[in-house]
């Protein structure tokens, strides 16, 4: 007897490992595209974060002196705290004119203003703190001789002096 064909078992077989197998690949291909979109977004954090200290350096380094009785200082919001330096550094526009620049960390991130425009650098949690050449403040008081931003990712701080 010639046989043509399979059996129904041999069909049920086929489309069980058949689904399981398509099963695989979708779980494979919805997991690496999570961790894609999961790096894609570390990636611009990261971007900005590393904006952000740029930013924070070249002002710091163009600084001609931070001015601690500006009205940002006096009326910064609770738990913020504000940085307020005349600088000749302008890493946006390229001059180098001296501009008043104002930074603000709080809970809600870590803002820049200068020439009427406001730019939030990070939308996270960050510190602000300020070395008096013997001791870590929160308040700007006085010149500091570095600054302190923290929070940038978990436990990492960085200097600028």
């Amino acid at each position: 007897m010639n046989r043509q064909g399979f059996t129904l078992v041999e069909l049920l077989v086929a489309v069980t490992v058949s689904a399981l197998l398509v099963t695989s690949v979708a779980g494979a291909i919805h997991s690496t595209l999570r961790t894609a979109r999961g790096q894609e977004s570390d990636s611009r954090v990261e971007e900005r974060s590393a904006r952000a200290l740029e930013l924070l350096r070249d002002d710091w380094r163009g600084r001609v002196r931070a001015v601690t009785d500006h009205e940002a200082v006096k009326s910064r919001p609770a738990g913020s705290t504000v940085l307020v330096l005349v600088t000749t550094a302008d890493s946006l526009s390229g001059a180098r004119l001296q501009r008043e620049v104002v930074y603000e960390a709080s809970e809600k991130g870590f803002k820049r203003s200068a020439d009427g425009r406001e730019i939030v650098l990070i939308e996270s949690p960050v510190t602000l703190d300020f070395f008096d050449g013997a001791t870590w403040r929160t308040d700007g008081s006085g010149f500091p001789r570095a600054i302190r931003l923290g929070g940038l990712r978990p436990s990492e701080v960085s200097v600028v002096r």
